[in-house]
């Protein structure tokens, strides 16, 4: 009798498809978690539960403790039962169900190979007993293996052999049950950890129908030398192992597998199907296979369809080859072979194949098979690229042919010129070229050629033979050569060259920029700077930009832009500030966008003292919507200046009594206090406005106007604060002025001049007068 704990040994290195999709098999937590998972059918008048751990601590335990199973019942023979009968339906099928103890396993691994695997896995001691100087981590690694490994062995032969099952304490058959009724099963661990997670065993049954496998389908069967090959496609879903059945008269069946047969032991490959290897004891006999499922509740499938398979002797061990190709007469090919005389009562005669190159495709040049004893074979009419090759087929049915070999004719004309070369190359200088098809049939590539100029030498790009019509090649950059040239030229199987295609021009990228023009003179003036070039002496300068940028700050500004069929040789730059320095520049570009540019130069306006003055200063009367006749509105421009703070307003009768009114800063702050102003960027300019809120015109008749204003008002004060909108409650101030005709208004008169950061000024502006 073989000891139980090498019974592992029948089934080792095989790996397991397991039935319980769920099971995770390795790397389990160390934490107590006690998880079942359960199923179950009806069949026959009973109902077979099976469950299984769901990981390595609860196969433990289930050893140690084992499980404990009760059934409630739902449908009692069509009755729907309520909560309390529910209850009441309670049976204890078992209690602390376990493993067979070691002693009674033996008598069952004698004749049972899965009960030798189950016993070793649960109770074997191979790896036990860890070196007596303590565990290094290769051996704790090791160890967990084993345990791992146990594991599965164990469930996959449960899997295999409900009888198994029921030993291992892993399957019940209930008898007690009732037809046309519905149970509930649950699987628990006895006694379980108080402090162990617990995910119990759950499985529902109806008993109105048997259950009903399957059948296997797709099963297929062919011949070899003594041997029968099967496959059918597999079900993992119902099926954890296969049964091949073998007649010789289609009614008596008999197992061939004697051990299960699983998916991975198949020599299938791994695309849904399982493969059998069955030896013959005689070929020319036919016999009958079919192939039946077994579920992991014991149950075997109906048998699918049947496959009648016939072995036949293997082929003939003969070499068949040609040996030599002549042009005995012009333009006809003379084909000879070799094949063992001895052997010509085995084959049934030959064919001769030609093709277009080693790999074909052929076709048969033979009308009629050859007679075994012939070899050779004239073409009378062949390509000027011809491989042959010889077919036989032997008594058994099985193919036999030689290798291809190459034949031709004596050929000394060259293929035709090549056709039109298109190229073209790109950014990088990769050129892609294209040519048609030389029309010739024996054309075997092409090579192709470079030159610099159309009048000078081709040297051959090409390192081999090329056997497309398109080509690309890398060109050199660094080089002032506007065009390359490339020509083709047709190679024949007999190395007859063509003459060279007609050259193509591609141009070649442009990658090197235009020589820099120059800056000659260089003169500042109070007005502006001055400035005096010449372009650049490359023939592929297309244009030119002048450009300035603030000394010390990033980004170049384009001033001019002029072409070299439109030069300028010269600008003024009148938007300077006198108080930057500035950086000038000319740059040169070509057509493809290389630039080039001038030395930068230094340069900024002569600084003679003076600001800007103000451009279109002018008032006028607008309508304050009122009784009265309106407000006075001041409107001006000035040139934007990094240095400006804003502007000083003045206002008076005349010249003699003009004050300093109010000022107008710049930027504008965001309060209402300077609502009656406003700034609109227009291009390189500001337009400006302000409203005089503290001006209420009144009857031109009247020698007098109201003057609204928070405090009393000094003619002589400098900037007065800044008035409200409107203005102050205040009762009204009047003032006499001279008038020389009550029925003529006067005019008030206002000036404005632009103020700097450093304390200068720019020239008064105004006046500007609006009558009252």
């Amino acid at each position: 009798m073989q000891p139980i704990s090498t019974s592992l040994s029948r089934l080792g290195g095989t790996a397991i498809a397991m039935f319980f999709a769920a099971l995770q098999l390795s790397g389990q937590s160390a934490a107590a978690s006690l998880q079942i998972e359960a199923s179950a059918v009806y069949v026959d008048s009973v109902v077979i539960v099976r469950w299984a751990p769901a990981n390595l601590e609860t196969w433990r335990w289930g050893n140690a403790e084992g499980y404990d199973l009760v059934r409630y019942t739902v449908i009692d023979q069509g009755d729907t039962l309520n909560g309390n009968q529910y209850d009441s339906s309670m049976v204890s099928l078992a209690t602390a169900l376990k493993p067979l103890p070691e002693n009674e396993w033996e008598s069952y691994a004698d004749s049972n190979d899965l009960a030798g695997v189950a016993a070793g896995a649960i109770y074997g001691d191979s790896l036990d007993l860890l070196p007596p100087d303590g565990p290094s981590l290769l051996n704790i690694y090791y160890k967990s293996k084993e345990v791992e490994n146990r594991f599965s062995f164990s469930l996959f032969a449960a899997d295999q052999d409900i009888s198994v099952a029921e030993m291992m304490g892993l399957a019940y058959v209930d008898t007690s049950v009732a037809a046309e009724s519905k149970y509930v099963y649950w699987i628990k661990p006895h006694d379980p950890d108080s402090l162990a997670e617990i995910r119990n065993g759950f499985a529902l049954i109806q008993t109105d129908s048997n259950f009903v496998l399957p059948v296997l389908t797709g099963l297929k069967g062919h011949g070899g030398d003594s041997v029968a090959i099967l496959n059918w496609q597999r079900n993992d879903q119902y099926f954890t192992s296969y049964v091949v059945e073998r007649s010789t008269d289609g009614t008596n069946f008999i197992q061939m597998n004697e051990r299960p047969l699983i998916s991975a032991a198949s020599l299938g490959a791994d695309d849904g199907t399982i493969a059998f290897s069955d030896s013959l004891y005689a070929n020319e006999v036919a016999f009958i296979y079919r192939v039946r499922g077994r579920s992991p509740f014991g149950l075997l499938s109906a048998p699918s369809d049947t496959v009648h398979v016939t072995g036949k002797p293997g082929p003939i061990f003969a070499l068949l080859s040609v040996e030599g190709i002549e042009e005995v007469n012009e333009g006809k090919l003379t084909i000879t072979w070799n094949f063992p005389e001895e052997m010509e009562s085995q084959i049934l005669g030959f064919d001769v194949y030609r093709g277009p190159g080693p790999e074909g495709p052929f076709e048969k040049l033979t009308e009629e098979k050859l007679d075994s004893s012939i070899r050779e074979f004239d073409d009378v009419e062949p390509n000027p690229v011809n491989y042959y090759q010889i077919r036989t087929t032997d008594v058994n049915g099985y193919a036999l042919h030689s290798f291809p070999r190459l034949g031709q004719t004596k050929d000394e004309t060259p293929p035709s010129k090549p056709g039109t070369v298109v190229g073209e190359a790109d950014a990088s200088g990769l050129v892609t070229l294209h040519w048609p098809h030389n029309p010739e049939p024996d054309v075997m590539g092409y090579r192709v050629f470079m030159s610099n100029t159309t009048s000078g030498d081709f040297a051959q790009v090409t390192s081999v033979w090329l056997n497309d019509t398109t080509f690309q090649y890398e060109l050199n950059l660094n080089t002032l050569n506007e065009y390359v040239y490339f020509g083709v030229t047709a190679l024949d199987y007999h190395h007859n060259e063509s003459v060279m295609s007609d050259p193509a021009s591609v141009v070649r990228p442009d990658i090197i920029p235009p020589a820099p023009p120059l800056i000659t003179t260089v003169e500042s003036t109070p007005s502006g700077v001055t400035f005096e070039w010449l372009g650049s002496s490359s023939p592929d300068a297309y244009s030119y930009e002048f450009q300035r940028k603030v000394v010390g700050l990033p980004g170049w500004t384009v001033l001019l832009e002029f072409t070299a069929e439109e030069p300028d040789s010269g600008f003024v730059d009148s938007t300077a500030s006198k108080r930057r320095w500035y950086q000038y520049r000319l740059v040169a570009i070509d057509k493809v966008g290389n630039r080039s540019g001038s030395r930068v130069v230094k340069a900024k306006p002569i600084n003679d003292g003076l600001r800007d003055a103000i451009l279109n200063f002018t008032g006028s009367l607008v309508s304050s919507g009122g009784s009265d006749n309106g407000h006075a509105l001041l409107e001006w421009d000035y040139p934007k200046d990094v240095d400006l703070i804003g502007f000083q307003i003045y206002r008076g009768y005349d010249s003699s009594s003009m004050f300093s009114y109010r000022f107008f800063p710049y930027p504008l702050p965001s309060t209402i206090d300077y609502a009656d102003m406003s700034v609109t960027p227009d291009g390189n300019m500001l337009k400006c406005q302000f409203l005089d809120y503290d001006i209420k015109f009144m009857d031109y008749a009247k020698s007098t106007f109201t003057y609204f204003y928070n405090s009393s008002i000094d003619v002589n004060q400098a900037v007065p604060p800044p008035p409200t909108t409107p203005p102050a409650t205040d009762s009204p101030q009047t003032y006499n002025m001279g008038n020389p005709a009550q029925s003529k208004p006067g005019a008030l008169k206002y000036w404005v001049m632009a103020k700097f950061a450093d304390g200068s000024y720019s020239p008064l502006a105004g006046p500007v007068s609006i009558n009252l």
